[in-house]
This record gives structure tokens, sequence and C-alpha cells, in this order.
């Protein structure tokens, strides 16, 4: 295996991802190219780079990403997660070009990505799966049929996009044909399923690594059941509250359903489960990095960007024996407003300070002060990671460090991620899918409005005491527990 053949690599990805992966590859001698939009006049997440190219189709322009790519003579390209990381013609024309993909191949990632076909491929494995049907205007009454709520969901989606639930038979028509066109405007493809929707249920998946062999082991398994849009917000590993033998059979189903298609690289396999039945069902397997691959290498020691490297440089070794320790829980801290609106939030930062380094504490960003939030771009600024011995102490843990971070002149999440760290709903391991809308009814953000000369006062006063991050705290008013919120409607130059 030589690993060196990958260098130059290209980072297809911004934000946080770009810096996840820069980071890895320069640990490991790899040269790396970043990719950065033209607008962008400040790109922090580039930092490490050896070469920093701009794009100006906003990282959607796959034949610009691959001309860049040969103009810097890259010879593998990294996808990170989203754009274009589960495109399989875009794997194709690296194929075509030569260059290496860092990843699955085209025929597995197109596979996987088609739910009716990932569905088959999972009863084949003998995976549980929920029934249900091609979802259109010929099946209607075969749909009415099932017990509502029902799911309707794009055959090509994911991310937690592409997706209605279906309350009552009379909203079906009118769902199906929205869902499809909206399928067809950001898939290609207008094809819709539909299943019995799971009310109150776990998600909960499991990360498998594949060899150049395509043999797969399942690496641990997380929770990410706290989600707003469809789309997580807060992530633990392991997950917590399983009885041993679902985590063992969860585990199995994954790494069946992984051999079947003789799956290469890091992956992760998606069920839904229920806490009553103990049931799980297959949800999706999504084949790339996942935005929370951090907790899964902050219990094992792993390096995930790392193995998938190695397994694209040929690597065939077994990934047995994998020791699980502690507990890691991941908060996404994104620009919007605390509240139910989840209103995006953009502008320029003006001020970004981290909370003080600790060994417990991990913090993934690819932002700093006077960086440009796009409106163009995901919210999502950084990812706070934390790890403990127990999942009490790792919630404590994560508080405390939420309770530092200051960003001013974008809405945080920050006061929310705080309140649901401390909702019973998820102190007691009650979580759901759904559970955020029920655990934002008693959320009292209180913000702090303001005016502009006080809050550069505060600004400058933080900055002073940047040496020691836990006096800075009493400058800060506290809520349930600790919310320290200002809008960044206050907030302009």
């Amino acid at each position: 295996m030589d690993i060196q053949k990958l260098s130059p690599l290209l980072v297809a990805n911004r934000g946080e991802i770009a810096q996840r992966v820069i980071r890895t590859c320069r640990r490991i001698g790899i040269d790396v190219i970043a990719l950065k939009d033209k607008e962008e006049k400040y790109a922090p997440y580039t930092k490490g780079a050896s070469q920093v190219l701009s794009v100006s189709g906003q990282f959607r322009d796959a034949n610009e990403i691959i001309m860049l790519a040969k103009k810097a003579n890259a010879k593998s390209i990294h996808p990170g997660y989203g754009f274009f990381a589960e495109n399989p013609d875009f794997a194709e024309q690296c194929r075509q070009a030569g260059i290496l993909f860092i990843g699955p191949t085209p025929e597995v990632i197109a596979k996987m990505g088609d739910k009716k076909e990932a569905k088959e491929l999972a009863k084949k494995a003998r995976v549980p799966v929920l029934e249900g049907v091609e979802a259109n205007l010929k099946t209607l009454s075969e749909i009415e049929a099932m017990t509502f709520p029902v799911l309707l969901k794009a055959a090509s989606g994911g991310g937690g996009k592409g997706m209605r639930i279906v309350e009552h038979k009379n909203q079906l028509r009118e769902t199906l044909l929205s869902l499809q066109e909206e399928a067809k405007r950001l898939y290609g493809n207008p094809t819709v399923l539909a299943e019995s929707y799971l009310t109150k249920c776990r998600h909960v998946e499991v990360q498998i690594l594949g060899n150049a062999n395509g043999e797969n082991f399942a690496i641990s398994d997380r929770d990410c059941s706290l989600q707003r849009n469809n789309q997580k917000i807060i992530e633990e590993a392991p997950a917590p509250g399983l009885d041993e033998e679902v985590r063992k059979n969860l585990r199995e189903a994954a790494v069946h359903l992984a051999n079947a298609v003789q799956y290469t690289g890091a992956g992760t396999v998606e069920f839904l489960y229920d806490p009553n039945s103990h049931e799980f069902y297959f949800l999706e397997m999504n084949t790339r990095l996942q935005v929370e691959h951090t907790i899964t290498e902050e219990i094992t020691g792993m390096d995930l960007v790392e193995e998938q490297l190695k397994i694209a440089a040929g690597f065939t070794g077994r990934y047995e024996g994998v020791i699980e320790k502690g507990v890691a829980i991941e908060a996404r801290l994104c620009a919007e407003k605390p509240d139910s609106s989840f209103q995006p939030s953009a502008g320029e930062i003006l001020k970004w300070m981290e909370p003080k380094n600790r060994d417990w504490l991990r913090i993934d960003s690819g932002y700093d002060t006077h960086s440009i939030v796009s409106p163009h771009y995901d919210n999502m600024l950084a990812k706070v990671i934390v790890r403990a011995n127990t999942r009490k102490e790792a919630i404590e843990k994560l508080t405390e460090a939420l309770q530092e971070f200051i960003i001013l002149g974008v809405d945080s999440n920050i006061p929310l991620l705080i309140h649901l760290l401390h909702h019973p709903i998820f102190v007691q391991e009650n979580m759901h899918t759904k559970a955020v809308y029920e655990m934002l009814t008693t959320l009292k953000p209180n913000p702090l409005h303001v005016d502009m000369a006080a809050m550069l006062y505060y600004a400058h006063l933080a900055n002073t005491l940047s040496s020691d991050l836990g006096d800075r705290r009493n400058f800060m008013l506290f809520d349930e527990p600790s919310i320290f919120y200002f809008s960044s409607s206050e907030v302009s130059r």
C-alpha cells in the first residue's frame, strides 16, 4: 500500500470538513489542494493546504471541479460530505479522468443512493425493512389502505431532504404531486416511495469500514435522534440505552448489507429503532463520511479520514478488535435563530472565540472572526465534540464548552443546544426523531438586547480575557442552564 500515490489530493468541499481532511493529510504527508468560492475574501478552512484554487460555480459544477483537479495535477479527490460525495456521475468522471475518488465505486454509490434499490438489496441481505410501495397516482388507493401517518420520500433524496409526513388521507394526493416536482427539480428523478411512518422512533446508525477487498466491519454505533427539519443537531456514541442483543444485531445487519455490495471505504448504515418493540428497520446507507464521524473517532481513537485514504490506496487489513471507550457527544453549531423558526442567519462574523483547549474537547470548524456566513451554503458553523467516561459527564462538559463559545454578528443555535442537552427527554434517554419539537415548548431563550456601544464593549472585554475563558462567563447572563444569546439584529457595523 502506497498512500503517497494519493498526493496531491484535492478537497472538493469547503468549511469544517475541508479543514478536517486537510488536517489528516498534513499529518500523514499528503499535499492538499483546497478550493474556495471566488467570492470569499477570507477562507480560514483552507489553512494548511499547499495550494488554494477558486471555484465560480459554488461547488456545484462537476466539470469545473474536474478541470481544476487536472490543472493542479491532483492524483485523488476527497469529496467530504454533501455536494459530490454521493454523486455516482462525479465519481465516474473522476475515474474517467484518471483521478482516484476517495470513496466507494460509482456503481455502489448509485445502488445505495436509490432508496428503492437500496431497500431491495437490504431485503435480500435479510436486513429488516419497513414495507412500502412506489408512490404515484396509480398506487394512491394502495397507500390509502396503509396505516397513517405515512412517510413519502424521494427515491434519490438524502440528508433529511425530499421527505414528507402525511398525517391524513385527504393530504396524500397534493403532497405526493408536490414532492414529485421537488424530487425531479433537486435530483432529476421524480420517483417517490411511500412507507409506514413510525412515531417516536429513534435514529440509530452504524459506522462501517470496508477494506479494499470489500470486506466490511462494524466500528461503532451512534444515536442521532435529535433533529430539526429532518437534519441532525445532536449526536452521541455509542447509542445509549440499547439492549446489547439489539446492538449486536444492528451491527451485524449493517455489515451484511455492506458486504452484499462489496462496499469499500467509510460508510454509515442508518436504521429506525422502535424502543417499545425493540425492532429496527433499514432507513438508508450513506456512502460517505458522516458529519458525526467525529464521535466515533473520539470513543475509538481512530482517524476515519486516514482510514478512507488507506483503503483508497489499497489497504486490505481487517478492522477487528476495535476498542470503544467512554461516551462522546457532538453538537452542531449552526447560524440560525435558536427558536422554532430555525431561520438561517447570514453575514459577517464580528467576533469568533472558541472555548479554551481541554483534552476532552474537540472543535471542528471552518470559520473565524471576519468570516462571511453565506446564504448560499449550509449554515453549520462548527461541531463541538466532547469525550467523557459517562453520559452525564459528557452532557456537563458539552454544556460548559457551549457556554464559553462566543459568536457575534450572526445568530447561533447555542441556546437551543444547551436547552436540549438538559431537557428530561434527552437526559432520560427518551429521544425520538420528533422530540425536538416537544422540547421547544419549554425553551425560553430570554435574549439580551444591547446597543452597539455595549456590544463593542463586551467584545473588547471578551478579547482581554482570552487567556482565561472560565472567568469570562461572569459577564454572561444565564438562564436554563447558562443560556447567553445576542441577537444578530442588534449587531451591525
